[in-house]
């Protein structure tokens, strides 16, 4: 018997229409068309959208989600990516909770190699928690988030 967590992510696999419950930032003024949702079966690790990223200058971006309605108690997230080219970078997921902020690295691997990320334990007490992944990379590096 195998009991599966339940996923609180809203559209967490970017494969409804409405992504509006994810936002993508771009700080330093940064150029926005360098990240975005994306269907292209090819480069989603499963179904047929990600989040995809390039860009001829540096990549910046910042992708989260903040859900709410959370019963107290400890939660777990992960994310996958894979992608290349990325030889300065500065990868993270991340969970910013009332209580804390977690992140953890991650990188880029080549076409089709997924690398999953995990935080665990995230203990939230208040309903609230906010989700997501900074990507920070030289110019030309590529990648798709899942």
């Amino acid at each position: 018997m195998l009991i599966q967590p339940e996923n609180f992510v809203i559209n967490n696999s970017f494969e409804e229409s409405d992504t509006s419950m994810w936002e993508i930032t771009f700080p330093n003024g940064g150029v926005s068309s360098h990240a975005a949702i994306k269907e292209n079966r090819s480069n989603s690790r499963t179904g047929d959208y990600s989040l995809d990223f390039w860009f001829d200058s540096p990549v910046d971006f910042e992708v989260k989600q903040t859900i709410t309605g959370l019963e107290p108690g400890f939660y777990n997230l992960s994310m996958f990516i894979q992608g290349g080219d990325a030889e300065t970078s500065d990868m993270q997921l991340f969970a910013n909770t009332s209580e804390e902020m977690l992140t953890t690295d991650t990188y880029v691997d080549g076409w089709v190699n997924w690398v999953e990320s995990e935080l665990t334990d995230i203990l939230v007490t208040d309903g609230t928690i906010t989700i997501g992944a900074t990507i920070k990379a030289n110019a030309g590096a590529w990648g798709y988030l899942r």
